[in-house]
C-alpha cells in the first residue's frame, strides 16, 4: 500500500541528507551566521559535538515573529524565485538546515535584531516546539544543540569516537574561517580554546590556525583571466604534506570538493614535490554565479561548472605564476640583474683563480662525457658511475630521440664577464662531501648549500622540456591498425579533440559501433606509442587535463634522462664550472627543486647559525 509519510519521519529522512555528523551541524549553523553578516562567531562543542554544540554570532538576528518560521522546512530569506538559483552568492539558500538539525536533537535558539527591545527564545525537541518566550541577549543569534541523534540511535551508533568527531568539527570550522577571513572565528573544544582568528586578511587567519611556521611558507596568489579571479595562498614545496587534507578550494567563498581544481593545483607542483607529497593551499575562485551550479549536492560540497577545462587552466596558471617568484622568497635570493661596480672591477682586473683544492685521498675514476669540450680549463668532471653514464650517452636510442645534448656541458665563465644574476655578491667557499657547494653572500648575512646534481638536473630537465615541446610531432604508421573500443563519453572526447590528436601524431578512423582504428601513432623516445598510450591521453582529456604534446605525459621519462645526464655526487667541478652551474640553475624556471621534488639550494642565515651556537636564544 502506498501511503504518505508523517511529518516527523519526513523531517528525520531530510535530516539524514543534511546532518551527517556533528561537523555537518556546525557547518550549517556557521554558514547561517556568515550569511547574517556576523563579524564574530564562536563555536563551542563538548564530547565531539554529540552532547553539545553552541554557535554564537553577532549577525543581524531573526525577527521575533519569524523565529518559529525559520525552523520549518524550506523556509529561507535568501531565495525568492527560480531565477535566484542562477545567482546564488549566499552560503545557504535551501532553508533545510535549521529544520533538519532540530528534527534530530534538542535545540535552543536565542536571537535578537538590532531594533528589538528583547530577544526571543525557542526550545525545540525532535522537531516539536516546546517553549517560546522572551529572553535577554545581545544582537545576534545563539543556537545550542544538545543530544544530537538522540531519537535516531541507528545514526548515532555509526558515529566515530568523540575525539574523531571533534577533529571533523575542527576541520569544518577551519574551512569556514578560511572562507571568510574578515570574520573573527573562535573554536572551543571541551572548554579549551583551539584557535581564534581575529578578523583580517587570509594570512592572519592562516597564522592563527596553521601556526607561524606554516604561515611563513605561504605565497600570495592573485590571478585573473577574463571574468574569473583566483586569490588566496599556496604553500612553498617545503610546506608539503603526506595527504591531500591540507588543500582548501573555494568558489565565491564557498568550500567545495572539486577534483578538477585539485588536479590542476597538483599539476602546478608536478616537478616541485617528491612523490607522495601534496601541496598546502587556500584558494578562492571568484566566478560569475551564472557560470557555476552549487545546487548539486545535499551538503552543498560540490559544484558543476559550465566549462571544467577553464577551471583547470585558470587554477594551473594561478598557482604556477605564484610559485615562480615565490621560490625566490623561500631562500631570500635577490634576483636583481645589476652587478655591483666593485664586483665588475674585480672581474676585470683580477687574474683567474686556481681550481678548488681537492683532497689527495679523493681519486674517483676519470671520465669525460662525449659532450664535454677538450679545451675546458677546469679539472674534468668525474664520478664513480662513469661506465653507466657513458653507456647512457652513447645509447643510439636516446641519441636519436633527443635534441643535441651539448647544452648540458657547463662551460667555463670568463672572469672578465660581470655576474648577470644570482644571489647578489657572493663567494664560493668550497665543496662539501664531494657534492654540496658552500656559498657565502658578501654582505655576511647568509650562506647557501647547493646540491650540484639536483641543480644540474633541473637545468637539463627544463632545457629538455623546452626542446621537446618545440620538436614537431613524428608519426609512425602501424603495420596492422589497432582497434580500441570507446565509451560514449570517450568517443565524444575524441571528436572534440580530434585536431589535437592529429597534431600529436595519431591517425584515427571510425569503425563499427564504438570502435576506433588507430592507424598511426606518435614516435616518441625512438619508439612508437601503442593503444595503451592513446587511452592514457584520452583519460587525461576526459578529466579536463590540458595536454599540448605527447611528451607532456612522459615527464617522468624526461626526469630520468635529466637525472642520468646531470653531474653526480662526488663529481669534481672547478670553481668556474661551479659558478656557471649556480648561475644557470638560478636562471631556470624553478631553481629550487629538482624534477623529482628534492631541494636544490637551502639557506642558512646568520641568525640560524648564531642560534645553533646559542649566541642568541
Amino acid at each position: 500500500m502506498i501511503r504518505l509519510l508523517d511529518e516527523s519521519l519526513i523531517n528525520k529522512i531530510a535530516a539524514g541528507e543534511v546532518v551527517e555528523r556533528p561537523a555537518s551541524v556546525v557547518k550549517e549553523l556557521c554558514e547561517n551566521s556568515l550569511d547574517a553578516g556576523a563579524r564574530n562567531i564562536t563555536v563551542e562543542i563538548a564530547d565531539g559535538g554529540l552532547e553539545l554544540i553552541r554557535v554564537t554570532d553577532d549577525g543581524c538576528g531573526i525577527p521575533a515573529g519569524e523565529a518559529e518560521t525559520a525552523f520549518m522546512r524550506h523556509a529561507t530569506s535568501k531565495l525568492h524565485d527560480a531565477e535566484g538559483l542562477n545567482a546564488i552568492m549566499t552560503l545557504g539558500f535551501r532553508g533545510e538546515a535549521l529544520s533538519s538539525v532540530a528534527a534530530v536533537s534538542i535545540t535552543e535558539i536565542i536571537t535578537k535584531t538590532a531594533d528589538a527591545e528583547t530577544a526571543v527564545k525557542l526550545c525545540i525537541k525532535g522537531g516539536l516546539l516546546t517553549e517560546k518566550s522572551e529572553a535577554a541577549g545581545p544582537t545576534g543569534t545563539a543556537i545550542t544543540v544538545r543530544d544530537l541523534f538522540y531519537n535516531t540511535p541507528a545514526r548515532r551508533k555509526f558515529l566515530k569516537k568523540p575525539g574523531t568527531e571533534g577533529g571533523y568539527v575542527a576541520d569544518a570550522v577551519t574551512k569556514l574561517a578560511f572562507s571568510r577571513p574578515d570574520a573573527a572565528v573562535t573554536f572551543i573544544n571541551n572548554g579549551s580554546e583551539v584557535f581564534s582568528t581575529k578578523g583580517g586578511d587570509l594570512k592572519t587567519a592562516a597564522l592563527a590556525i596553521l601556526g607561524r611556521d606554516a604561515a611563513s611558507k605561504l605565497i600570495a596568489v592573485n590571478y585573473q583571466r577574463g571574468l574569473i579571479t583566483v586569490t588566496g595562498l599556496t604553500g612553498k614545496p617545503e610546506l608539503s604534506r603526506g595527504n591531500r587534507g591540507h588543500g582548501f578550494f573555494y568558489i565565491n567563498n564557498r568550500y567545495i570538493r572539486n577534483p578538477i581544481a585539485q588536479s590542476a593545483v597538483e599539476a602546478a607542483y608536478k616537478t616541485r614535490l617528491m612523490t607522495g607529497r601534496f601541496p598546502v593551499y587556500i584558494l578562492n575562485q571568484e566566478i560569475p554565479p551564472e557560470l557555476v551550479d552549487v545546487n548539486v549536492h545535499p551538503a552543498k560540497l560540490e559544484a558543476r561548472f559550465s566549462r571544467d577545462v577553464d577551471v583547470y587552466r585558470i587554477m594551473l596558471g594561478a598557482v604556477d605564476s605564484a610559485l615562480k617568484p615565490g621560490f625566490a622568497a623561500s631562500v631570500n635570493i635577490d634576483f636583481g640583474r645589476k652587478a655591483h661596480k666593485e664586483t665588475q672591477r674585480k672581474a676585470q682586473t683580477e687574474p683567474p683563480s686556481e681550481p678548488l683544492i681537492v683532497r689527495e685521498t679523493y681519486k674517483p675514476p676519470e671520465f669525460i662525457p662525449d659532450f664535454a669540450k677538450a679545451d675546458d680549463t677546469g679539472p674534468p668532471m668525474t664520478h664513480p658511475y662513469a661506465a653507466e653514464t657513458a653507456a647512457a650517452y652513447n645509447n643510439d636510442t636516446i641519441k636519436s630521440s633527443l635534441p643535441d645534448l651539448t647544452y648540458i656541458y657547463i662551460p667555463p665563465v670568463p672572469l672578465e664577464a660581470p655576474v648577470k644574476q644570482g644571489i647578489g655578491e657572493y663567494r664560493i667557499i668550497g665543496q662539501l662531501l664531494g657534492t654540496y657547494w658552500l656559498i657565502e653572500r658578501m654582505d655576511g648575512e647568509s650562506c647557501y648549500l647547493l646540491d650540484q646534481h639536483a641543480a644540474h638536473e633541473r637545468v637539463i630537465f627544463e632545457e629538455l622540456n623546452a626542446s621537446l615541446a618545440q620538436k614537431g610531432a613524428v608519426s609512425q604508421r602501424m603495420v596492422e591498425p589497432v582497434a580500441v573500443k570507446l565509451t560514449s563519453r570517450e568517443k565524444q572526447t575524441v571528436a572534440d579533440n580530434m585536431q589535437l590528436l592529429v597534431n600529436m601524431g595519431f591517425e584515427l578512423e571510425d569503425m563499427y559501433d564504438d570502435n576506433l582504428a588507430i592507424r598511426a601513432v606518435p614516435y616518441i623516445f625512438d619508439s612508437p606509442a601503442d593503444g595503451g598510450f592513446f587511452m592514457e591521453i584520452i583519460d587525461k582529456l576526459c578529466d579536463e587535463q590540458e595536454i599540448g604534446s605527447p611528451y607532456d605525459t612522459r615527464l617522468d621519462a624526461v626526469s630520468r634522462m635529466a637525472c642520468r645526464a646531470a653531474v653526480k655526487a662526488n663529481d669534481r667541478l672547478s670553481e668556474r664550472e661551479a659558478r656557471a652551474l649556480i648561475e644557470r640553475a638560478l636562471e631556470s624556471e624553478n631553481p629550487f627543486t629538482c624534477p623529482h621534488g628534492r631541494p636544490v639550494i637551502v639557506e642558512l642565515t646568520r641568525r640560524d647559525i648564531e642560534k645553533m651556537f646559542k649566541r642568541i636564544v
